[in-house]
């Protein structure tokens, strides 16, 4: 993997009780997208350890979603946007919280369209912005996380670029 071609996103979830049965958990994550060749890798920060490697479509930008639980990778050459379940959630129940640590997946959500560029996150929805042709698909966490694509779209007037 070429250190000067590939981007990186760090995950780190941590938790800590008071609870004197409990015990404190940290996570971390790194996804990291490799632009010579169309991957995903995800590596544990803590030991290491290569978690597993995701092939997609193309070179791709990483985003992170505000809760930790995905990663989009926003692929404009290959004209997709792949979501990644990171495998990483935290509930919050006020005086203590859960933390649970799986398998990072590819989710099963792909959406498609020419040259998607920006990408933005408010409230738990996502916005993907295909320049290429003046629409922004929009999708929520739950449904990436759930595997389905229901999305809705915006139309602009004309494309951005």
């Amino acid at each position: 993997m070429r250190t000067n071609s590939a981007t990186a996103i760090a995950l780190l979830v941590s938790l800590s009780t008071s609870a004197a049965h409990a015990e404190e958990v940290t996570a971390w994550r790194l996804f990291i997208s490799d632009h010579a060749d169309p991957k995903v890798t995800v590596i544990d920060a803590i030991d290491g350890e290569k978690l597993d490697t995701f092939e997609i479509k193309g070179p791709a930008s990483l985003h992170r979603s505000e809760s930790g639980r995905t990663v989009f990778a926003v692929q404009g050459t290959a004209g997709v946007v792949t979501g990644i379940a990171s495998g990483i959630s935290f509930e919050d129940h006020g005086e203590h919280g859960d933390i649970d640590v799986e398998a990072p997946k590819l989710a099963g959500i792909e959406i498609t369209g020419k040259k998607p560029s920006h990408f933005v996150e408010h409230d738990g929805d996502f916005a993907a912005f295909f320049d290429g042709e003046g629409v922004a698909r929009i999708i929520d966490e739950k449904s990436v996380l759930e595997g389905k694509p229901d999305f809705r779209e915006v139309k602009t007037d004309a494309p951005q670029h």
